[in-house]
């Protein structure tokens, strides 16, 4: 998963389209996991 716009992907949700790109959805994986408070690594507010 290399591009040259990396970057604006992560912000890009492809809004009017059918689905996502893979580094928009890593994004959003990677925010769920770190929110969900069943996750061991779990920290909450500090």
């Amino acid at each position: 998963m290399s591009s040259n716009n990396h970057k604006s992907e992560q912000s890009n949700a492809n809004k009017g389209t059918l689905g996502t790109n893979k580094a928009y959805q890593k994004v959003l994986d990677n925010r769920s996991q770190q929110l969900n408070p069943n996750n061991p690594r779990y920290q909450g507010k500090k």
